[in-house]
């Protein structure tokens, strides 16, 4: 499971090889393998495959993998191939159903949205996403690829990460923003008009 830190300040990303999807998104921290890898000086596995998160969780999957692959689910057989970075963002790749997948994530335009890019090899397949417990939109869909924007699907806050003790002498943009994204308001509220939980 490796863990990438996109270009953009306060935000990272895990992606699950064995399920071959995006597994969490979270911001303020990181993503702490020694509970997998052992200490530093044991110089081995601890046995344990569980990582600790280190901030505020905005993403996690949940339910089955969401990719669609000409109307049906995409098969849990997948094969990872591997990942590198294009402009400073991952792109992901794996094979399913007879065909090689292909994922680039990105930040969203909005504060902790992700874009996430699927093309089949298949030019021809038609590709769906589904996911009846994340709030997403459909940016661009044709013949082999399929462009979504996931929303904030969880608010959780994990191990030590510290909220800053926020004193606002008067509102401002840049206060609504802090306590915005510190305080898990963008688990449930859009800044742009999208349907949430609650109201944008």
């Amino acid at each position: 499971m490796p863990a990438v830190r996109p270009s953009v300040a306060q935000m990272a990303y895990a992606w699950d090889t064995t399920e071959c999807r995006l597994l969490y998104a979270w911001a303020n921290g990181f993503l702490d393998m020694e509970s997998h890898w052992g200490a530093p000086n044991s110089g081995r596995r601890s046995g344990n495959y569980s990582a600790r998160l280190f901030g505020q969780v905005f993403y996690k999957a949940k339910g089955k993998p969401p990719l669609q692959i000409n109307g049906k689910p995409q098969s849990a057989n997948v094969s990872y191939h591997g990942n590198k970075r294009i402009k400073g963002h991952p792109k992901f790749s794996y094979a399913a159903d007879g065909r090689k997948i292909t994922v680039s994530v990105r930040p969203g335009p909005a504060v902790q949205t992700i874009e996430v890019k699927y093309a089949s090899s298949e030019q021809s397949d038609t590709l769906g996403y589904v996911d009846p417990k994340t709030p997403f939109e459909v940016l661009d869909s044709k013949k082999g690829s399929l462009t979504v924007l996931l929303r904030p699907n969880a608010a959780e806050t994990y191990h030590g990460f510290r909220k800053p003790n926020i004193k606002i002498a008067e509102a401002s943009v840049e206060a609504g923003k802090a306590l915005y994204t510190t305080y898990g308001c963008i688990a449930c509220h859009s800044l742009d008009g999208a349907k949430n939980h609650g109201p944008t």
